[in-house]
C-alpha cells in the first residue's frame, strides 16, 4: 500500500482525501487557472460558462461575451464541458482583439500572438476555421487556427499585405479530443506549436510584417464572415498578446487528465 505522511498520520494514497491529478473537476479548475494567469492573457472562452442567450462569457473580466451565431448547444459528454457546433453554428465577437506584434507595453523580446485551446473535430473535410481574427480583405487575415482542407491543423499569421503563411500544428483524428497551442514571436522570427504532447519549433518563421490592424471581429468555429464552419466540439479557446515559453504549462495541465484521461 502506498502511503504519505499527512501531519502526524500515514494515509493511503488512494484515499479520497487526496485529489488525483486526472480528477475531472480538479483538472478543469487547474486549466482555467493556468489560462488566466499566464502572461499576455487577452481573452478566453470556456464552454462551461455561458449566458441565457447561449453566448460564451469572456474570462478577461470585460463582461463582453462572444455571441452565438446559429444555435450552438452546450453539453458535458464523456470528458468535459463543450459547445457543439453542427457545421452552421459559430461564435462572433465584434471587439476584434487586434494584436499587431508591436505593442509598446510589452517587452520587445516577448511580442507576438499566442492562441491555444481544446477541441474535438467531428468531420475533417474542406476548410474549417477553429478560431481567427479575420477581416474582409486579404490584408486583414491576421491570425488563424484552421483545417485548410483535411486533417492537418494549421496556424496562420499574416506575413505580407496580400496573404499569410501557415505552420502545421498537427494531424487530427475525427471524434478525438486534442490540445493545440501556437505562438508567434515577432523579435525571434519563430513560431512554436504544440499538438497534444508534440512540440515543433518553426525557425526561422519568415514572417516579415505586422499581424494586422483589422477590427472586424474575432470568431470561434468559423470565419467571421459566416463561412468555413467547424463541425465539432469546443472545450475552450484562449488568446494572448505575447509569445512566451511558459505557455507550455497549458499543455502540461491539459494533458494531466482533462480531457485525455
Amino acid at each position: 500500500m502506498t502511503t504519505q505522511r499527512d501531519q502526524d498520520q500515514l494515509k493511503n494514497m488512494l484515499s479520497s482525501e487526496f485529489v488525483r491529478r486526472n480528477d475531472l473537476t480538479f483538472s478543469w479548475a487547474q486549466t482555467i487557472g493556468y489560462v488566466k494567469a499566464l502572461p499576455g492573457f487577452k481573452a478566453a472562452w470556456f464552454a462551461s460558462d455561458y449566458d441565457t442567450a447561449g453566448d460564451m462569457r469572456n474570462q478577461n473580466g470585460d463582461d463582453a461575451p462572444i455571441a452565438a451565431q446559429g444555435t450552438p448547444t452546450f453539453g458535458m459528454g464523456a470528458y468535459c464541458p463543450h459547445a457543439q457546433l453542427s457545421g452552421s453554428d459559430y461564435f462572433q465577437d465584434t471587439v476584434g482583439y487586434v494584436i499587431t506584434g508591436t505593442e509598446s507595453h510589452i517587452d520587445s523580446a516577448d511580442r507576438g500572438v499566442t492562441i491555444a485551446g481544446v477541441i474535438n473535430p467531428k468531420a475533417l473535410t474542406g476548410s474549417q476555421f477553429v478560431a481567427s481574427q479575420w477581416g474582409a480583405v486579404n490584408a486583414d487575415q491576421n491570425y488563424q487556427v484552421r483545417f485548410p482542407s483535411a486533417a492537418g491543423l494549421y496556424f496562420y499569421v499574416r506575413d505580407t499585405i496580400v496573404g499569410n503563411t501557415g505552420f502545421l500544428i498537427g494531424t487530427a483524428t475525427v471524434d478525438t479530443w486534442l490540445y493545440f497551442m501556437a505562438s508567434w514571436n515577432q523579435a525571434a522570427d519563430t513560431v512554436e506549436t504544440w499538438f497534444n504532447d508534440s512540440y515543433t519549433l518553426h525557425s526561422p518563421a519568415g514572417l516579415t510584417s505586422l499581424v494586422g490592424t483589422s477590427t472586424t471581429g474575432f470568431a470561434i468555429g468559423a470565419r467571421s464572415d459566416a463561412s468555413n464552419y467547424l463541425t465539432g466540439n469546443i472545450g475552450w479557446i484562449a488568446l494572448y498578446d505575447q509569445s512566451c515559453a511558459i505557455h507550455r504549462s497549458l499543455r502540461e495541465i491539459s494533458l494531466g487528465g482533462w480531457p485525455f484521461a
